[in-house]
């Protein structure tokens, strides 16, 4: 019917899918509630006629984490106990031991889970390895950020909960070519990852291969991880899709209803336009402190990358901004919203920020998810993506003293592909002056009404 509304959820003047977890299972979708989509769509028959496929894809997802919570994960955390006493065990009380395993083998044969009954002993003995036996050890080694270890160990419960689920022992060994292809199809059929955002964890689980095989943990050049990710469903013959171009920076009139809007954070407006001004990433702002911003320059100190750090002159619009939030701190004081922890989970200062961000953003009805998509095309982001095309677009109309390998050092992106220019325009001359630097900053003005 037109008018039902059973999986739909009215938020942010759009229906969204919402499908609810059952208890026994949240813990494996991060402790929510709810499965949600958004349709993209603020007409409910519309809704109603896209909701089908995510409702069926929610119901299959619920109901793979359920069978995975089956008496086969006890049984994989009674391998790994036995294993434990077994290698510590002295020689006289290892026989006693393998005979408790074979025991409990010989019960498992007997019921449902006769399939387990073998791998059972090797993972006991410690012949076959789990698949998470040496994450913490490969985390430590590779100095992953809390987020990144917490995407890799993300990626691994899925690849051991989905082992589970095809009756397979979550063991190094049982992870063939075949199983990973099938594992790699998961992500992007079941899951309905993207191809990006899978591309990115299966970059976390052939890295943790790479350092399996470098420590004598796997046999040399033997990772199953070396196919290529599917590619995703084209949609039904007849369907109408929306111009999709991914992300981008917003519009002048998007800057303009953000900076003048009425934010519920007292330290959004601030943030937003010091973003929109220095083309800082988001979590830069947040670790800028009192003494990043003597002499004139915000200097960046660590980042996402290498080249994340860095100087960036401070905006002639930005002097009062920054003096106001300098006044009465001391040198180490964080210049933005003080009060703001870093988050062990993640590392990071600015999330809480972020997350009220998109709520006000959205508020605003500045969003854009054509066809449904997950992620919206604008995010906070879309500021550093408006400071390059303001910078680019000076360039373009003739603004002086300054290139584009100016652009290129102050918002911190390497150079890789840029091939023996890189060497004549950035390596051997150095970095650039402070006048350039100064001067692409200049070249980026804010849309007149945002400027009062």
């Amino acid at each position: 019917m037109a008018d039902d509304k059973k999986y739909l959820e009215m938020h942010h003047n759009q229906w969204r899918v919402r499908v609810r977890i059952p208890e026994k299972v949240r813990h494996l979708f991060d402790n929510k509630l709810y499965l949600r989509q958004t349709l993209g769509t603020g007409n409910l028959k519309t809704a109603n006629l896209l909701k089908g496929e995510h409702v069926s894809r929610f119901k299959r997802m619920i109901a793979e984490a359920v069978a995975s919570v089956s008496p086969d994960a006890t049984v994989w955390e009674e391998a790994r106990v036995l294993r434990n006493r077994y290698s510590q065990a002295a020689p006289e009380e290892r026989d006693d031991l393998l005979y408790e395993m074979i025991h409990r083998a010989e019960e498992l044969s007997k019921g449902e889970s006769t399939h387990l009954a073998k791998p059972f002993v090797s993972a006991a003995q410690g012949t076959s390895i789990p698949i998470n036996d040496y994450l913490d050890a490969y985390i430590e080694d590779t100095a992953y950020r809390p987020k990144s270890a917490s995407d890799l160990k993300r990626v691994m419960g899925w690849l051991e909960e989905w082992m589970m689920r095809k009756r397979l022992p979550p063991t190094l060994d049982s992870v063939t070519q075949p199983v990973a292809g099938d594992f790699m199809r998961y992500m992007v059929n079941t899951r309905s990852l993207s191809r990006k955002a899978a591309s990115k964890y299966l970059s976390f689980v052939r890295g943790y291969w790479v350092w399996l095989e470098e420590h004598g943990h796997r046999p040399r050049n033997s990772s199953p991880w070396l196919g290529r990710l599917p590619k995703a469903k084209p949609p039904p013959r007849g369907t109408v899709l929306e111009p999709d171009e991914g992300k981008r920076p917003f519009t002048d009139d998007e800057v303009l209803r953000l900076l003048t809007g009425n934010p519920n954070s007292p330290h959004m407006v601030d943030l937003m336009t010091i973003a929109a001004l220095s083309g800082m990433r988001i979590e830069e702002c947040y670790l800028l402190r009192v003494q990043d911003t003597a002499n004139g320059i915000f200097s960046i100190r660590a980042g996402k990358t290498v080249n994340a750090v860095r100087r960036v002159p401070i905006h002639s619009a930005l002097e009062a901004t920054v003096a106001r939030l300098s006044e009465g701190k001391d040198a180490l004081d964080y210049l933005i919203d003080p009060q703001a922890e870093l988050l062990e989970k993640t590392d990071l200062r600015s999330q809480a920020a972020s997350k009220a961000f998109g709520h006000y953003r959205r508020g605003l009805g500045i969003d854009e998810r054509p066809n449904g998509k997950r992620q919206s095309n604008v995010d906070f982001h879309s500021f550093r993506r408006w400071f390059h095309a303001k910078a680019r677009d000076a360039l373009n109309a003739g603004a002086q003293g300054f290139t584009a390998w100016t652009l290129s050092e102050l918002v911190g992106h390497g150079t890789k592909d840029a091939g023996p220019l890189e060497l004549t325009m950035k390596t051997y001359p150095g970095k650039s002056p402070i006048a350039a630097l100064k001067a692409c900053v200049e070249a980026v003005q804010l849309p007149n009404e945002a400027k009062s």
